[in-house]
């Protein structure tokens, strides 16, 4: 069971933007979208920077395809053991995917794919490694200034391979 919640944050970091939809565990689970009405950090945070412009205007665009990035980011205490095939098969394969997940639930109108990357980063059978362990990013706890930590942190691992 331990080796499924440490797979189930692995991913759900890795899929970062559409971490909250990936995530089985509230083990290792991002924070709720509506976090900051019963979080008093996270209030805090959305006091001080206000509410995430993005999703405030989110929309589905005309052709319904959506480009997911996906940087695979591990820990030095929990190594990533998927292949860069594997994991892209669980976010944008032709069977249970997150793609056939939006497929289904927007009735055939949204399309997730990896975009012009092709998948996920980094495109060989690697990973991002973050410069804390698993358990300081969250470990159950809800912890928003972590998450953006976390965040960051696998922004600027990446810098190299994504132009952002």
């Amino acid at each position: 069971m331990r080796h499924h919640r440490i797979d189930t944050f692995r991913l759900a970091a890795t899929v970062g933007l559409l971490a909250a939809l990936m995530a089985g565990s509230a083990y290792a689970a991002p924070p709720h979208p509506r976090l900051w009405e019963s979080s008093d950090s996270a209030r805090k945070a959305y006091e001080a920077f206000g509410a995430d412009p993005v999703r405030a205007s989110a929309q589905l665009q005309p052709d319904g395809r959506e480009f997911a990035l996906v940087l695979r980011v591990d820990f030095s205490d929990t190594p990533g053991v998927r292949s860069r095939a594997q994991l892209d098969g669980y976010l944008f394969g032709e069977g249970v995917s997150l793609a056939s997940y939006f497929a289904e639930v927007s009735y055939g109108k949204m399309t997730v794919s990896g975009g012009p990357g092709g998948g996920s980063y980094p495109r060989r059978d690697a990973w991002y490694r973050m410069p804390k362990m698993m358990g300081y990013y969250g470990e159950g706890r809800i912890f928003v200034e972590r998450y953006q930590e976390l965040v960051k942190h696998a922004c600027d691992a990446a810098d190299a391979d994504v132009d952002f």
